[in-house]
């Protein structure tokens, strides 16, 4: 149950982020399995990023919280 808490806790907080900076029109959750690794991914039309501008500590260059206790990692990207 840990693990599907820490998904769900993922996908709230990426929507949540999607609302309220990317002004997208239409958000895709999904989730791939691969053995025992489950990876969810969030995405959007909405307005993007330039990741070199990012300064570090910020929330968009640490784990989110809800992964930690499942050893998980995360990552965003701009495309």
């Amino acid at each position: 149950m840990q693990t599907e808490v820490a998904l769900l806790r993922v996908a709230q907080g990426a929507l949540a982020d999607v609302r309220e900076h990317a002004g997208a029109h239409t958000v895709v959750v999904t989730l791939s399995y691969l053995g025992d690794v489950v990876t969810p991914d969030v995405c959007d039309n909405g307005r993007g990023f330039d990741p070199r501008a990012v300064t570090p500590g910020a929330r968009l260059t640490r784990p989110t919280r809800p992964t930690a206790p499942l050893m998980g990692r995360a990552a965003r990207r701009a495309d």
